[in-house]
């Protein structure tokens, strides 16, 4: 077998007059794969959601050249591009990228892994990366606590509905208890309140909290 490189081929024509004339071609011998094949994006366990999140990957060839970046997912923790479904469509230079729909998913894990093929044929496969597709928002529990007047408040759990009576002041906190199961809770937000007669600065709670509003304050009328 020849070793991978140029090897040059001559050939010659003789006539009847022994006149002889020769024409050279060159064969490059490539039987070796891609190189520096790797997925750049996203990062290994970055939680992803959505219709466009960014796979991108590398590959070089200084034989016959890149054909294609084919990239892949595989639910679980492993993936191989036998096993794999295709990301959009191959791409036929390096860096290339596709965008991946992950709203058919279903939350959980799943790995990536690139193929570079050459323009012979030959294969290379990069190492794969592990994310987690979280599509599904925390839910909330809301309560109230009564600070002041408490006769004249009174908070609806099943319609998440405050109700106040303005004949005199009062005054409560928020409280959520969160349940988030995917990439995990970061913080929760209480809005800020400035209406006539309401008033409450926003607060933010990150994880673990508690989740606990500060003082939100009504007036008469």
């Amino acid at each position: 077998a020849l070793a991978d490189g140029s090897h040059t081929v001559t050939v010659r024509a003789t006539d009847g007059a022994g006149n002889t004339a020769t024409a050279s071609a060159t064969w490059l011998v490539d039987t070796t794969g891609p190189t520096s094949v790797s997925l750049t994006a996203p990062a290994g366990s970055a939680n992803v959601r959505g219709a466009s999140v960014t796979v991108s990957g590398t590959g070089s060839d200084s034989g016959s050249g890149l054909a294609s970046l084919k990239f892949y997912y595989c639910s679980g923790a492993s993936c191989t591009v036998a096993g794999g479904t295709q990301i959009g469509s191959p791409q036929s230079s390096s860096p290339g990228s596709v965008t991946w729909d992950t709203t058919g998913l279903a939350d959980g894990t799943y790995t990536l892994i690139v193929r570079a093929t050459d323009n012979v044929g030959n294969t290379t496969d990069s190492s794969t990366v592990t994310v987690n597709v979280d599509n599904t928002p925390p839910t909330q529990v809301l309560s109230t606590s009564a600070l002041s007047n408490a006769a004249g408040q009174y908070f609806n759990a099943s319609t998440n509905t405050f109700y106040y009576n303005t004949g005199a002041g009062g005054s409560f906190t928020l409280t959520s208890v969160p349940t988030e199961s995917g990439s995990g809770l970061t913080n929760i937000v209480f809005p800020a309140i400035s209406v006539t007669g309401f008033t409450g600065s926003t607060k933010t709670v990150a994880s673990p909290g508690p989740y606990t509003s500060n003082t939100y304050t009504w007036t008469t009328s």
